[in-house]
């Protein structure tokens, strides 16, 4: 279960290929003997890298951060039962045009053998034929934080007591 890096890391990288395109272009431009545009252009790509190598810095410290947060749960993390709250379809993922899953959000209270924790919502990717069974009322086996509120579901107990991994 590795933290996502943040959204921004993909815009990051496009600035870098550009500046270093730019930088390049500007390069070839002089060469060939357009010092004016040469210039200009690899001003612009040097400005493009350097904000990139900012941004990817502040990015590098924000996503360690998630990791390390994310370890200490996982070092706390127990197996439990929650019980869902409400469930709601938020989404549906499609493969060659037929729906084969749906993203639902739920709201979910984990219980620990001390009794209910805070009520946690996550946000789930599951298979079309086990969606249906994500109702208030049903049961989550989660990969539960006792001190914080974090859980990763991992199966749903269906009303007939069936297991179906998520």
């Amino acid at each position: 279960m590795e933290p996502k890096p943040p959204d921004a890391y993909a815009r990051t990288s496009n600035d870098l290929v550009f500046g270093l395109l730019a930088l390049g272009l500007g390069v070839v431009a002089y060469w060939q003997g357009h010092s004016a545009a040469g210039v200009g252009i690899g001003l612009c790509g040097l400005a493009a890298v350097l904000n990139a190598a900012r941004l990817l810095g502040k990015e590098g410290a924000e996503h360690e951060r998630q990791r390390q947060t994310q370890a200490e749960h996982l070092l706390r993390a127990r197996l439990t039962w929650a019980r869902v709250e409400q469930a709601a379809i938020v989404g549906s993922v499609q493969r060659r045009g037929v729906i084969t899953a749906h993203e639902l959000t739920m709201d979910v209270i984990p219980w620990h053998a001390a009794g209910p924790t805070a009520r946690v919502s996550p946000r789930v990717t599951i298979s079309i034929g086990t969606a249906g069974h994500v109702v208030p009322g049903a049961y989550l086996g989660v990969l539960s934080d006792p001190e914080e509120p974090w859980a990763v579901p991992q199966c749903v107990l269906t009303l007939d007591g069936a297991q179906l991994s998520l």
